[in-house]
């Protein structure tokens, strides 16, 4: 092994991947890579690495291009491993560029020198720089104290990847399509980003779907109700947000998916794939066609008419403010905007409350952690669509750097922060308030301290005065009135 001297030719590599972007955390060691390449791609600066790779996840969700994250030797190389996880479970083309002491000091304890190859283990292997890449990648190089340099020249002729390789999951249980018994089944449709269910015809089956899904969100059932009603679950998409996939564990219920990830969600379950040559699976399809479920209309109308008498008694359950948050994007945005839903309790009440919004939704169901969230929208917005993100406390201070560096880039972006006061959801699991890590805190002074407009929604959506530009809504949730609502 040597110290890396072949930049040219890493340049062509990265341009062959049709790389324009690069997430730059500074350090002495990485220097180098910025010198080298600033003329080539747009560079993002930060100096937080864990933010830095969740934005480049944010930024390939919008561009649909590899992106690559930066970062000097030592420590900084592990702050990006929940993004590198995150990619790897939704496919995402990420490179990590790893800047590292030359080889000599490798095991010697030099100062901020680690073994950083194969740091990521099995979910990004450390490859060496002129391999075809296999995503998400990781790419170490040892480099000698940086010495100034002028900027690579870049040969106009590259030949450009057409088709991202992706790390394997596991395999599907089958390949290709095979018959299926018919039987009275219940979908479920998870997160899935392509589009490519926007189209079924949905009139005739039940089923549970989320806004992910990118089809119009309808109720999940409980597991006895279809355990009693149905003879099978199949998911369609990614693993869904809903207690009932969940609770599904310990049924005995037939359950199978198709899905682009080749991962059952559940132990000992079946998985085939979603498409087949760019078409959805025609058993898949078959299975939809042949279902006659006859929903339930009249069901739907009476829940309908409850959520609203709730909401007339409890106006700042979380259930409540959501739905004003609805209104107010209904009456604010044009159909291209953009919403991406934070995990834990915010997208599974959005979900629940009737107010559907024609959009494209985003979010990080990868491995459906809070970390990164409010990042990752940074990197998903642009100056054309309004891009809405919602997000819990916790996720939020989780994340309270994000801001940084990038305020006077953002255009169009509204931060909603669900202000519950800490974490509601573990109220289900623990009635120990240091467990929910309550809270008292508000977010206005961290408006403030990075010059953010703030605003704040307690009971209606008239309250809030948008305007042009990057703007903090906060929710401010009272968790009795929610409890309250569950109860009812």
């Amino acid at each position: 092994m040597f110290d890396f001297k072949n930049w040219e030719d890493f340049l062509h590599k990265l341009k062959s991947y049709n790389v324009s972007d690069i997430v730059f955390c500074s350090g002495g060691r990485n220097l180098q890579v910025y010198e080298k390449f600033k003329t080539h791609f747009e560079f993002h600066h930060f100096f937080d690495e864990r933010s830095a790779g969740f934005y480049a996840l944010g930024l390939i969700k919008k561009t649909q291009k590899a992106v690559a994250v930066c970062t000097t030797s030592g420590t900084a190389v592990a702050e990006v491993y929940p993004a590198v996880i995150e990619a790897y479970y939704e496919k995402l083309p990420l490179i990590v560029i790893s800047a590292d002491r030359p080889v000599a000091h490798e095991h010697t304890g030099s100062p901020q020198c680690m073994v950083q190859k194969a740091v990521y283990g099995r979910y990004s292997e450390t490859q060496e720089w002129g391999e075809d890449l296999c995503f998400p990648a990781h790419i170490n190089l040892n480099l000698d104290e940086y010495v100034s340099d002028e900027a690579m020249k870049m040969d106009s002729k590259i030949k450009t990847v057409t088709e991202y390789g992706f790390r394997v999951n596991q395999d599907y249980s089958y390949d290709s399509p095979r018959k299926l018994e018919h039987k009275k089944n219940y979908f479920m449709f998870g997160p899935e980003s392509s589009g490519i269910l926007k189209d079924l015809n949905l009139d005739s089956v039940d089923y549970y779907s989320e806004s992910l899904s990118q089809i119009s969100p309808q109720k999940s059932l409980i597991l006895t109700e279809v355990e009693s009603q149905f003879d099978r679950v199949i998911r369609v998409g990614r693993v869904p947000t809903c207690r009932l996939w969940r609770d599904l564990e310990k049924s005995s219920l037939e359950v199978i998916s198709f899905s682009d990830v080749a991962l059952p969600g559940l132990p000992q379950r079946e998985v085939f794939p979603l498409e087949i040559e760019g078409q959805i699976n025609s058993e898949l399809q078959s299975l939809l066609t042949l279902t006659k479920n006859n929903p339930d209309n009249n069901l739907v109308k009476a829940e309908l008419s409850q959520f609203y008498k709730l909401k007339e008694s409890y106006n700042q359950a979380e259930y409540s403010l959501i739905d004003e948050l609805k209104i107010l994007i209904q009456k604010s945005s044009d159909p291209s905007v953009k919403i991406f839903l934070g995990n834990s309790l915010p997208i599974r009440i959005w979900d629940e409350t009737p107010n559907f919004i024609e959009a494209t939704y985003f979010g990080n169901r990868g491995l459906n952690g809070i970390d990164g969230l409010i990042s990752t929208a940074l990197g998903l917005s642009d100056e054309k669509t309004m891009t809405w993100v919602v997000v819990g406390d916790l996720s939020a201070i989780y994340d309270l750097n994000s801001p940084f560096i990038h305020l006077d880039q953002i255009k169009n972006l509204k931060i909603v922060i669900v202000n519950n006061k800490g974490g509601q959801i573990f109220r289900k699991i623990s009635s120990h308030n240091q467990i929910r890590n309550e809270h008292t805190l508000d977010f206005k002074s961290w408006c403030e301290f990075f010059k953010m407009d703030y605003q704040k929604l307690e009971n209606s959506y008239k309250e809030v005065k948008l305007k042009p530009g990057l703007q903090v809504i906060e929710l401010k949730v009272d968790p009795e009135q929610t409890q309250a609502w569950e109860k009812k």
